[in-house]
């Protein structure tokens, strides 16, 4: 055990050990397969000892075959199998390093960097449409400004000024009515908000307008999702008046290993260790 979490209680530590030490019987695994295959008369006792005699009436290549529910029990104890052995060994290397003290209280900065890791799906979900709008909005603007203003910009990028952004509006019938603040990479030629009125004007396709709407509502979806994670996860963490990183051992390993991972540069995106 590393020396940074000797200031843990004894009592609360002792049992902590006491799990993290026991483990799944394997001979009660085995016993309730020898006795789902024999049936009830799969143990007879001799004295002190316990003998294995076969129920007769079944033979011994005959493979029974499972049921739908006899599958899926077999699954789910599979994977609870698997949960258990990978929580156990989170707990084990928890009290083994010192990159994040068990004793060690947990600042606010630790508590948002792990919770923005615990929703980075719908996060990079909304970031994806968030680009694809504003790369579509500046493919559908560029040509509509002049050439030779283009050409100043990618000329003289730090005399031209930047296209502070602006509101987009999507439609009812394909965004819902939802409000975008777009900002596209072009100069800031347009009068501020026009620039919706000027791809109008231009005739621009309907289906390209569609499909920018159609981005907006994902990514309102997606943004929706990540807040409502955001705002359970911390709520979790608050209820369960998670303080240091003892508590959050105790409340879920998994995420744990996650703020670990992060802290270390280990971490990567797809790793196995889920959220659980």
């Amino acid at each position: 055990m590393s020396e940074d979490n000797d200031d843990i209680k004894d009592i609360e530590y002792l049992d902590f050990l006491d799990e993290i030490r026991s483990d799944i019987d394997e001979n009660d695994i085995e016993n309730i397969k020898i006795e789902s295959y024999y049936g009830e008369n799969a143990w007879t006792h001799r004295g002190d000892s316990v003998i294995i005699r076969p129920d007769t009436s079944i033979k011994i290549d005959d493979k029974p075959k499972m049921t739908r529910y006899e599958k899926a029990s077999a699954s789910k104890l599979k994977n609870a199998k698997s949960a258990k052995e990978s929580r156990l060994a989170i707990q084990r290397m928890a009290f083994n390093q010192n990159i994040m003290p068990l004793s060690g209280t947990i600042d606010e900065d630790r508590f948002k960097l792990l919770i923005s890791l615990l929703v980075t799906k719908p996060a990079r979900l909304a970031d994806k449409y968030q680009a694809f709008i504003n790369k579509r909005l500046t493919s559908l603007l560029s040509p509509l400004i002049p050439r030779q203003v283009t050409m100043c910009k990618r000329t003289y990028p730090f005399v031209m000024k930047e296209h502070p952004g602006f509101m987009y509006i999507a439609s009812k019938e394909y965004g819902n009515g939802l409000s975008f603040w777009a900002r596209p990479d072009i100069p800031y030629f347009f009068k501020q908000n026009t620039e919706q009125s000027e791809l109008k004007k231009a005739g621009t396709k309907e289906n390209y307008l569609a499909n920018i709407d159609r981005a907006v509502f994902s990514y309102h979806k997606h943004l929706i999702t990540k807040e409502r994670l955001e705002l359970k996860h911390a709520s979790v963490l608050i209820r369960n008046n998670v303080k240091t990183y003892f508590d959050l051992l105790k409340l879920n390993p998994f995420w744990f290993k996650i703020l670990y991972d992060k802290l270390t540069n280990y971490g990567n995106e797809n790793t196995n260790i889920s959220n659980r």
